[in-house]
C-alpha cells in the first residue's frame, strides 16, 4: 500500500498516519457526515443543557414592573438579574430584594423586600414573629403594595433568587442593594 506521504508500509499507514478505508475510516463517499452530525448534536446538548442549568440554578434576567418596588424599580419596568445559586445555598436574609412567586398566583412572579425572616419579629406587628420556613416581604412603596401586610408571610420556597443588579434601564444600569 501507499501512504499519503508516498512511502510504503505493510500496514497501510506511512509516516502521515492516515488510513485507508479498508482499515475502517471515512470512505471517500461521506462516511464522515454521521459522525459530524452526531459530534454537533452532542455540542448542542450540551450547551443546552449547561444554559438550562446556569439559568435554572445560577441566575437568569427577568423584568420587574409596577409601582410597589418604587423608587428603587421603576413602575415602567427595570430588567434585573436574579442570583438563585446565592439564595438556593445561604437562602435570603432581612433587607434583600427578592423574586418570588405571588402566594396569590403561582404563575405570577412579583419582586418584593425581605423585611424578616424565619423567628425574626415583624417591624411594626407588635410580638408576631416570622414563622419557620417563611419569610416576611414588602415593597418598598408602602401606599401601592400588595405584600405580606395583606396575605401574611411567604413560604421561602416561594422565593426564586435575590435582585444583584439592575441592567436595563441603562441609565440606572448598576447593583441593587
Amino acid at each position: 500500500m501507499v501512504s499519503e506521504s508516498g512511502s510504503s508500509s505493510a500496514s497501510g499507514r506511512g509516516r502521515g498516519g492516515a488510513r485507508t478505508s479498508a482499515e475502517g475510516g471515512a470512505s471517500a463517499g461521506g462516511g464522515g457526515l454521521f459522525a459530524s452530525l452526531r459530534s454537533d448534536a452532542t455540542l448542542f446538548l450540551k450547551v443546552t443543557a449547561t444554559a438550562y442549568v446556569l439559568m435554572e440554578f445560577g441566575a437568569s434576567l427577568t423584568m420587574c414592573m409596577g409601582p410597589s418596588m418604587e423608587p428603587v424599580i421603576h413602575a415602567a419596568g427595570d430588567v434585573v438579574v436574579i442570583d438563585k445559586l446565592h439564595t438556593l445555598r445561604h437562602g435570603v436574609s432581612a433587607g434583600e430584594i427578592v423574586v418570588l412567586r405571588s402566594p396569590l398566583d403561582h404563575r405570577v412572579h412579583v419582586c418584593k423586600r425581605v423585611v424578616a425572616t424565619a423567628g425574626q419579629p415583624v417591624p411594626g406587628r407588635h410580638g408576631q414573629v416570622v414563622p419557620r420556613g417563611m419569610v416576611w416581604v414588602e415593597g418598598d412603596n408602602k401606599q401601592n403594595s400588595t405584600d405580606s401586610r395583606s396575605y401574611g408571610a411567604v413560604p421561602a420556597a416561594l422565593v426564586l433568587g435575590r435582585v444583584t443588579y439592575r441592567v436595563y434601564p441603562w441609565r440606572f444600569a448598576g447593583r441593587l442593594d
